[in-house]
């Protein structure tokens, strides 16, 4: 985190200021509507590139409005040779607001949502563009940068449940253990031809359905679990009764399931009186 940034009519003042030096105090621009700037081309010897009018409301010191001009920072300069950096975890696309947030966090800037293009940003290897538009009153220009999902912090998958371990004592009874982190981004991408039999949504009755039944195996051979299809799913180790499903990730349905590795997951959910909480996860690629 950048260690100190301005707000933004602390920035606006000290560009103002920068070319036109003593022109406007900080009280200038109190209670004052600024309006949107306006490129301008810099006369010999200049370096002002932009103008803007300052309103003054019945609240201001001031009466009428003035016309100033300063000089925008130009991004494409300020990050020159460099690509901005990100790698936040977030269950989907980045948003306007959460990129100018995290930018402005690690860079001491203070763009606002305005000042880009309302796009949602995806995670991928490659850099991507950002242009600033034409009526920030701050900034210009265009720079590259890079998102790369991040790890998810502990705190957010756990929540407020604290979990007894991994392997679950059946003597513990103070909580119910959190199958989301029981084999959390094992690969069963090698069992895609069993997951193709499957539905999207395969109800676990006791009538085993036996792709489901090769899954429960292979996630008993990577956990040491002993789950049980036909154990019902308020005893210990039973899953009967409920619902294995197939997501696409990432996805706001399985937020704690999506992985920058894998793009797909099947879920079974726990359900009220279920002996455990959260989800079992088995995530793939497809």
């Amino acid at each position: 985190m950048f260690k100190y940034a301005k707000a933004q009519t602390d920035v606006l003042l000290s560009l103002i200021n920068e070319s036109n030096p003593g022109l406007v105090e900080a009280r200038d621009l109190a209670n004052s509507l600024i309006g949107v700037p306006a490129a301008r081309t810099p006369g010999a010897g200049e370096i002002q590139d932009t103008s803007v009018s300052i309103f003054a409301t019945p609240a201001s010191f001031y009466v009428g409005k003035r016309a100033v001009t300063y000089r925008r920072i130009d991004l494409a300069k300020l990050f020159a040779n460099t690509v901005v950096e990100l790698d936040i975890w977030l269950p989907g696309t980045m948003s306007p607001a959460i990129f100018v947030q995290e930018v402005n966090k690690k860079y001491g800037l203070a763009l606002l949502e305005s000042d880009i293009s309302a796009t949602n940003r995806v995670s991928q290897a490659g850099v991507q563009n950002m242009i600033i538009n034409a009526t920030s009153l701050l900034y210009k220009g265009t720079f590259v940068f890079r998102w790369l999902m991040g790890k998810r912090t502990i705190n957010e998958i756990m929540g407020s449940v604290r979990p007894p371990g991994l392997r679950w004592d059946v003597n513990h009874v103070e909580g119910k253990p959190i199958a989301t982190l029981v084999g959390f981004g094992v690969d069963y991408t090698g069992q895609l031809a069993t997951i193709n039999q499957l539905a999207t949504t395969v109800n676990l009755t006791s009538t085993q359905n036996p792709f489901v039944k090769t899954l429960i195996t292979k996630l008993n051979s990577y956990t040491g679990l002993n789950l049980d299809i036909l154990k019902d799913h308020t005893q210990v180790g039973g899953l009967l009764g409920l619902a294995i499903t197939k997501i696409t990730i990432p996805s706001d349905n399985a937020i704690e399931a999506n992985s920058a590795k894998f793009n797909r997951v099947l879920v079974i959910s726990a359900l009220p009186g279920s002996w455990f909480c959260g989800k079992f996860l088995f995530h793939y690629n497809a």
